[in-house]
């Protein structure tokens, strides 16, 4: 169990540093990565543009021929992202900001990474 535990992380942190070179060659500055709220729930990256900070989930899905991995990514998951970048962003005084999907298929030795950035709620 704990093996498989480890292995997960290993594959998230994979994922999550896939997603951070990514976003950082759409010219965004990474301002935080795994930003926890606690009791309330963590950000994966939080990256800004021109001022504009962008909350960032990032999904993954190893070897899935039939699934993609933003499937997982359901309005429990939007509603809580929202209260955090909310918070987030009063905190810090940011007046504009966004929250973005980056979804990751590892499939046979091919990385697929799509960007949805500006979600709609």
């Amino acid at each position: 169990m704990l093996k498989a535990k480890t292995n997960l992380r290993l594959k998230g942190k994979i994922a999550e540093d896939l997603a951070a070179q990514f976003i950082q060659s759409k010219n965004f500055k990474i301002r935080e990565r795994n930003w926890v709220l606690p009791n309330v729930g963590e950000i994966d990256i939080i990256a800004e543009k021109n001022g504009i900070l962008n909350f960032i989930e990032v999904k993954a899905l190893w070897k899935s021929k039939y699934f993609q991995p933003e499937y997982h990514f359901n309005k429990k998951k939007i509603f809580k992202l929202t209260k955090l970048a909310s918070f987030y962003a009063n905190r810090y005084n940011f007046d504009h900001w966004f929250l973005s999907l980056i979804a990751i298929n590892f499939d046979n030795y091919k990385i697929q990474i799509k960007y949805y950035p500006r979600l709609i709620l």
